[in-house]
């Protein structure tokens, strides 16, 4: 499916991943060098969506004080990945069936239609066939969308995703914060394995980024940069050992949780502590942590 323009519906609970897929059929399909773009259907009202899709002259509506191109048209020859497919409205259903089927759009207000071609990449967390035996959805646009269906179950069932989509969501998360992290401890990625992700691989992506933002740079993640939903509570060493060597593990969890409550603000974290500011900054090169504001 990968090296065809299929059309693709992907299902499965929010956050599973379902534009990480779309995306991954898009790099490795025959219109890879062309436009990847993404809506999320749910998150617009009717007219926004329509005009987001198709686009509008000005004048269609209030508000349209000029033209705009709509995604179809953007995305030609690309790929176009509708989210949340299954919040759309009949009229946006009806549209849409035109455009798959007859590769032509009427942008909102407009009287002749554009030729596009674009690969549709479709995404629901919902049960579509439900939703057409109930009427909420078309069932000649459901068959035009379900040519090559992908259930992706969720995060939980699929504990060996864990630590390679973990590794993926951090190489991103030290570019974005601009360090060198060296990969997790075999603690952490056991708590990151054993942790049952409820909101997906979306949480994971969160969880991930957290960590990153407290490691240090040149250092490695343990089990005091994850959250405390993650560890199943305070981080402790994970062999029995002196007291100072746990009373350090429990003050390393403390100071992360002030740091992340003030976003990294050094001053505020030891406001917060009771500490001074100097005391605050030899823990944290004690710990090998890093801290990303001064004030």
């Amino acid at each position: 499916v990968m090296a065809t323009d299929t059309t693709v519906l992907v299902t499965g609970e929010t956050g599973t991943g379902k534009e990480l897929v779309a995306q991954a059929l898009h790099n490795n399909g025959p219109r890879r060098e062309r436009l990847f773009a993404a809506v999320n259907c749910g998150a617009l009202t009717e007219t926004l969506l329509e005009s987001e899709l198709f686009g509008h002259v000005r004048g269609a509506f209030t508000g349209a004080i000029g033209e705009k191109k709509g995604l179809f048209a953007i995305a030609d020859r690309g790929t176009l990945f509708l989210d949340e497919i299954g919040e759309i409205s009949p009229a946006v259903q009806v549209r849409l069936l035109r455009a798959i089927q007859e590769g032509e759009i009427t942008p909102v207000g407009a009287t002749r239609p554009v030729r596009v071609n674009v690969r549709l990449i479709c995404a629901t967390n919902r049960r579509l066939e439900e939703e057409v035996s109930s009427g909420r959805f078309r069932q000649d646009l459901y068959y035009r969308i379900n040519v090559f269906p992908i259930e992706l179950p969720p995060l939980r069932e699929r504990r060996g995703d864990v630590t390679r989509l973990a590794e993926h969501f951090l190489r991103g998360a030290a570019k974005k914060f601009g360090k060198t992290i060296r990969g997790f401890t075999p603690n952490a990625l056991d708590c990151l394995e054993a942790y049952r992700f409820p909101g997906n691989v979306r949480e994971l992506e969160n969880e991930i980024e957290r960590a990153a933002l407290f490691a240090p740079d040149g250092g490695t993640i343990d089990t005091s940069h994850l959250s405390d939903r993650v560890q199943g509570g305070i981080a402790v060493p994970s062999r029995p050992g002196k007291l100072k060597e746990t009373m350090e593990a429990l003050e390393k969890q403390v100071i992360v949780r002030a740091l992340e409550q003030h976003d990294g603000n050094r001053s505020r974290t030891a406001v917060t502590l009771g500490i001074s500011r100097q005391a605050l900054q030899v823990k944290l090169a004690r710990y090998g942590m890093v801290a990303t504001r001064d004030d």
